[in-house]
Order: C-alpha cells, then sequence, then structure tokens
C-alpha cells in the first residue's frame, strides 16, 4: 500500500504452508502487506518480504505468524515444459475480480524481450523470455499461477500488451523453470 489513499492488489501462491511467490512488481514500493488465503477468512498481516529479484520480476513472502489451523492450499512446480496449443489456466485477480479462473492456451512457448505495443507500460526484460498465452489476463492476475491441466505451476502471470492496458489477446508467463530457480535462490 503505496499510501492511504492508494492501494493494489496483484495475486500470488503458496509454495509452503508460509512462503508465497509473487511478481515483484506487485509489492515493489508498498508500505503495507496484507495476504488474503482462499480459505482463511481474514487478512493476514503479518508478513515479510524473503527477497526479490526486480529483473525478473519475482518476489518471495513469508507469512511469520501463521494464523490458520487449515494449512492453505500449496502449488507444485509443473516437471515438463508447455508446448504450443496446451491447455492452461490463468488464477487471480484480474481487474478487482477476487478468485477467478480463466482459460486458453500456450501461444508460443519463447516470446523474447519487447518493449511492448503503443500506449503499453510493458516493462519486459531483456533477460527473461515469456510464455504467451491467450488465457485471460488482467492487472490484478499479476504474481498468480498459469497452472497446467495437472493443476501444476507451469509459470508466473507477468504482463500484458495492451494500449487500454485491459486483455486484448495477449498474456505472458514467466516460465517455471526460470521461476523456480529464481525463488529457490531468494529463499
Amino acid at each position: 500500500v503505496p499510501d492511504q489513499n492508494q492501494f493494489g492488489m496483484g495475486t500470488g501462491f503458496f509454495i509452503s504452508e508460509n512462503l508465497i511467490v509473487t511478481n515483484y512488481h506487485v509489492i515493489a514500493n508498498a508500505k503495507e502487506l496484507k495476504v488474503y488465503a482462499y480459505n482463511y477468512p481474514f487478512a493476514i498481516e503479518d508478513v515479510e518480504i524473503v527477497g526479490y529479484s526486480e529483473e525478473v520480476d519475482i518476489a518471495v513472502l513469508r507469512i511469520k505468524g501463521i494464523p490458520y489451523s487449515d494449512p492453505p492450499v500449496t502449488l507444485q512446480w509443473s516437471q515438463e515444459k508447455p508446448i504450443m496449443g496446451d491447455r492452461v489456466y490463468a488464477f487471480g485477480h484480474g481487474l478487482g475480480q477476487f478468485w477467478s479462473l480463466t482459460e486458453g492456451i500456450i501461444s508460443t512457448t519463447y516470446r523474447g524481450s519487447f518493449t511492448g505495443a503503443e500506449g503499453s507500460n510493458v516493462k519486459g526484460s531483456v533477460y527473461v523470455h515469456y510464455y504467451q498465452t491467450d488465457a485471460v489476463i488482467n492487472q490484478g492476475n499479476s504474481g498468480g499461477p498459469l497452472l497446467d491441466k495437472n493443476g501444476h505451476v507451469v509459470g508466473i502471470n507477468t504482463l500484458i500488451i495492451s494500449p487500454g492496458g485491459y486483455y486484448i489477446g495477449y498474456g505472458y508467463a514467466i516460465p517455471f523453470e526460470l521461476a523456480k530457480r529464481v525463488v529457490t535462490d531468494i529463499i
């Protein structure tokens, strides 16, 4: 939360009972962090930033005092690289719509660095290639998982190319191989 009049929202996912993966840009410049878990009815405020990679756009958060008796659902990284045409599911809070799931396919498994479409504020890294998907990804989906048919994380929803800032068919996710390596290094 940058100040009392502004707030931002993104998505993340648990990789253990107390560790959450999200995008760096979701937590950048935050003065306060709150986590809302699907199976826990209250905001979790005892959250700290473990570390991040601004270049790759990944952050890891830790819940310090675990407030829930039933552990959260944890997601596993995929073991197989997706191929063009594989069905995928983008989970998150796109446009403030909590707990939404959209379906699409992998459009390509390699979209290199780019500057974005005219009018877009996309800041893709020259060091990262992305999976491109037509699963709907909007503002608020950032940091959420891109899941395969088995419910495993194949990518981290990160950005869209859109002159208006809303989905027009191009969503991008950081591939799980890179994301997993960066998360492991951060931890």
